[in-house]
């Protein structure tokens, strides 16, 4: 396969994930484990690791924990020139906790951003060639998502 052809742009939003160590409950640990985390952000690793070119988009607060998830997708080998890196009063990132499970106890997952307005999508982000879309949200898009669908 060509490797123009194997180009993937995915895009939505980062998140930060707090695991305890050793599979312990949150509300039992001391410590917490920190990971990067989101469906279009893994998907994309994933993607990479499978030999595509993979570039990402998303609007990111310019601060040590948006620095960091640009620094651990620029090192699982994710391009990252179209993450937008904005004042943090145009939003924060995302953060989860995950509780590890282990038997019989299943994973858990305590969502910290529930509730709060999702604004990833970053005002330069269009323009892409790209021909495959594909696009996961829990939330409704914002009234600025269209104009990036635009052909």
């Amino acid at each position: 396969m060509d490797r123009q052809r194997r180009r993937v742009v995915t895009f939505g939003e980062a998140m930060v994930r707090l695991t305890p160590p050793g599979n312990e409950r949150i509300e039992r640990t001391r410590s917490l484990d920190l990971s990067p985390g989101g469906a279009e952000l893994n998907a994309g690793v994933t993607l990479v690791c499978l030999g595509y070119d993979v570039r990402y988009v998303t609007k990111l607060p310019d601060n040590p924990v948006g620095r960091y998830l640009v620094r651990c997708a620029r090192e699982a080998g994710v391009d990252t020139s179209l993450i937008q890196l904005a004042p943090e009063s145009e939003g924060r990132c995302g953060l989860y906790f995950l509780e590890e499970g282990t038997d019989p106890r299943p994973s858990a997952v305590v969502d910290w951003s529930a509730g709060r307005e999702r604004s990833n999508l970053p005002h330069h982000a269009t323009g892409a060639k790209e021909a495959f879309f594909h696009w996961v949200s829990t939330q409704a898009p914002r009234q600025s998502s269209p104009r990036l669908l635009r052909t």
